[in-house]
């Protein structure tokens, strides 16, 4: 059975809402792991014009998503270490994604709005 861009996405989405109901860790894995084939399926494509033009628009959004992350911890009161305590992962990886030198997962996002009260939306740029 082969399973469309659309299918995958409310799939993904099923599973993101099982762990906000339920908290399971596992459940976010399975959505990034569903999420991830969608980026690298992609045919041919154009290339980017920012990319073109030797601007690094990514860089810079991973970067804005970082200072939000760090941001959002210090009010919170929380060390980075307490911070990976509550999202499930290392020290190292909070560091890397608020010095914006790693790409923050969607199931990642949701875990951090969740520890900060917030939105999704009030992480991203």
């Amino acid at each position: 059975m082969k399973v469309d861009r659309k299918d995958r996405i409310e799939i993904a989405i099923g599973l993101l809402k099982e762990y906000r109901e339920t908290g399971d860790f596992n459940a976010i894995t399975h959505a990034d792991m569903i999420i991830h084939p969608m980026a690298t399926v992609h045919p041919k494509r154009e290339p980017c014009p920012e990319k073109q033009s030797g601007k690094k628009p990514r860089k810079e959004l991973h970067k804005e998503i970082g200072r939000r992350i760090r941001e959002f911890r210090m009010e919170s009161g929380m060390s980075q270490e307490e911070l990976g305590q509550r999202i499930g992962l290392c020290r190292l990886s909070i560091i890397a994604y608020e010095g914006g030198t790693t790409r923050v997962s969607i199931p990642t996002l949701y875990m951090l709005a969740d520890v900060f009260d917030k939105t999704i939306f009030d992480l991203l740029p």
